[in-house]
């Protein structure tokens, strides 16, 4: 599995791409630990190089000429293979191992050699796993797309799901499927350097996860790379996962974020085909594009632009369901505020609202503009209320969040909010966020005043006030007069 002599040829021929590393190191070495902009070259470098050095090291996969050499020499393919892999290691690792140590405590420190097992791990996986991917192409173009395309996957997947739920359940703002990230090492790789050395469940979940991937990734390479034709260099890629299925994947996932934005203005799809009509068609063309890059000469069959109109209506079908289905349920999610969970209401009334006139009536002072805190419950970081909010409280929340879940599937992109309403959900440990069409009224306000969990601050334009249990309104602060009541 390795070649010395392999390796040294290696050494010989890589002088430049060597050069580079020195000069990396060198600034690894000489930065400032306490440079942000440091830290973050060493980690763009130390990507970028994870995925040039292998394609660097096993250009000769993709090249007529020097496949036949390479796969001609005295040298195993297992050797020609381990000994490519452990270079590209060396090469990508060092620099940054450097680093580490550099900033480091000291090279014998617990957490600095916890931190270089959790990174020689990160690049190793990512090396075998971008490796692979390159071999799955049969052509230089086409490996490199490979890689850059599998290893961004996930993140295109999170995207379009976060897009989808954001835009079509009230209440939600993103999809907690951390766990996709164990799907690429990169990203696996980003999370461990970013919580340092913790040795949590995370943490340890990501390490299992970069060596199942290295495992499955080093047999699938192993077999690639053993058992692979020399014919195969510089002609069309014909794997099932090769290019083709990553045009038709990003396909897919682009029309799906075009469709998350249905729901913003728009009274009906006609309308928002029409209006995003341009970018349609400019995604059609790079769709027609990208076959050209892979068959390297102009194509164009009736199976393009009917697989794209299916895929188009497909997402479009799903968005108009959506918001016809109030997100399938998923709103109602979180079924009520209970006993210590923690809310927050946050609204604005102007002139033309009820609270506004409600206000002004109760003080005799023209406040200009309304803006009412509410607080109910007590926050994870403040242990200093003990007590659990009212039933009462509870169906007045749950009546501003129903409402709120209306005005969300009824809105248009006019309308403007009126305040927002956050919810922990303790139990749960879920985090919810929903927007306001009205302000609260008065009345209710005071309800809720009257509930020792709660805390009720009025604010207008130049004076603050505190609602009492009883309904009345005390004067915290006069902005106008600078003057502060106790």
């Amino acid at each position: 599995m390795f070649s010395k002599e392999y390796f040294t040829y290696l050494l010989k021929s890589k002088k430049y791409l060597l050069l580079l590393i020195v000069l990396i190191t060198l600034l690894n070495v000489l930065g400032n630990a306490h440079n942000a902009v440091m830290m973050l070259l060493q980690g763009f470098f130390t990507i970028v190089l994870a995925f040039a050095v292998p394609f660097d090291v096993f250009y000769h996969v993709h090249n007529k000429k020097a496949v036949d050499t390479f796969f001609s020499i005295p040298v195993s393919r297992k050797a020609l293979l381990g000994t490519g892999i452990l270079f590209s290691f060396l090469v990508v690792y060092l620099p940054f191992a450097c680093g580490i140590i550099r900033y480091g405590t000291g090279a014998k420190d617990v957490n600095t050699l916890l931190l270089l097992s959790e990174m020689a791990l990160t690049c190793l996986t990512t090396i075998v796993f971008n490796t692979l991917l390159y071999l799955i192409g049969n052509n230089l173009v086409d490996g490199v797309v490979m890689a850059g395309a599998y290893t961004f996957m996930p993140i295109a997947i999170i995207s379009v799901m976060n897009n989808f739920v954001y835009s079509y359940v009230a209440g939600i703002n993103s999809v907690e499927f951390y766990t996709i990230r164990y799907l690429s090492p990169i990203c696996t790789g980003i999370y461990l350097f970013d919580s340092g050395v913790q040795l949590d469940g995370g943490d340890i979940l990501s390490i299992f996860a970069l060596i199942a991937i290295l495992i499955v990734s080093a047999y699938l390479l192993k077999r690639s790379y053993v058992d692979r034709a020399a014919e195969r260099a510089d002609s069309q890629s014909t794997a099932f996962f090769s290019f083709p299925f990553v045009i038709n994947f990003y396909l897919i996932t682009c029309l799906f974020l075009i469709a998350s934005f249905y729901n913003i203005r728009y009274d009906s799809l006609k309308e928002f085909v029409e209006d995003l009509f341009v970018p349609y068609l400019l995604l059609f063309a790079v769709y027609v594009a990208a076959y050209f890059l892979y068959r390297r000469k102009f194509y164009f069959s009736y199976k393009l632009p009917l697989f794209y109109v299916a895929v188009m209506a497909v997402s479009l079908l799903c968005a108009s369901l959506c918001m016809d289905y109030k997100g399938f349920g998923l709103s109602q999610k979180y079924e009520k505020a209970k006993e210590r969970d923690y809310c927050t209401i946050n609204s604005w009334a102007d002139e033309g609202s009820l609270m506004y006139h409600d206000f002004k009536e109760e003080t005799g002072y023209d406040p200009v503009y309304v803006q009412t805190f509410i607080e109910v419950g007590s926050n994870e970081n403040d242990l200093k209320s003990k007590v659990n909010m009212s039933e009462e409280t509870s169906e007045i929340i749950e009546k501003f969040r129903q409402d709120a879940i209306e005005y969300f599937y009824e809105k248009k992109f006019e309308d403007s909010d009126n305040g927002s309403m956050y919810i922990t959900d303790k139990e749960n440990n879920r985090y919810y966020q929903y927007y306001l069409k009205n302000a609260p009224d008065l009345e209710s306000i005071r309800k809720l005043a009257k509930d020792p969990a709660v805390s009720v601050t009025i604010t207008t334009f130049d004076r603050e006030y505190k609602m009492l249990s009883d309904g009345t309104l005390e004067l915290i602060f006069d902005y106008s007069n600078d003057v502060t009541k106790d």
